[in-house]
């Protein structure tokens, strides 16, 4: 079972960022059930500079924490 994910994302100063909730924290094993969050990037320099972003994935599984960036 995983429990408690979480989703840390970084971007520059350029890119303003809006993240809307996990649909879910847990998700169970051997399930077809999926977990989705989604995001709106907006880019104030157009052109100039493109979308970077820096993402952490967090969980608990079988009471082990991991992480992943």
């Amino acid at each position: 079972m995983i429990e408690g994910l979480s989703v840390q994302i970084a971007v520059m100063k350029h890119l303003k960022l809006t993240i809307n909730p996990l649909s879910s924290t847990n998700l169970a094993p051997m399930s077809k059930e999926q977990v989705s969050q989604s995001m709106t990037v907006v880019n104030s320099a157009v052109g100039q500079k493109g979308i970077v972003m820096k993402v952490k994935i967090g969980y608990s599984m079988n009471g082990q924490k991991l992480n992943f960036e």
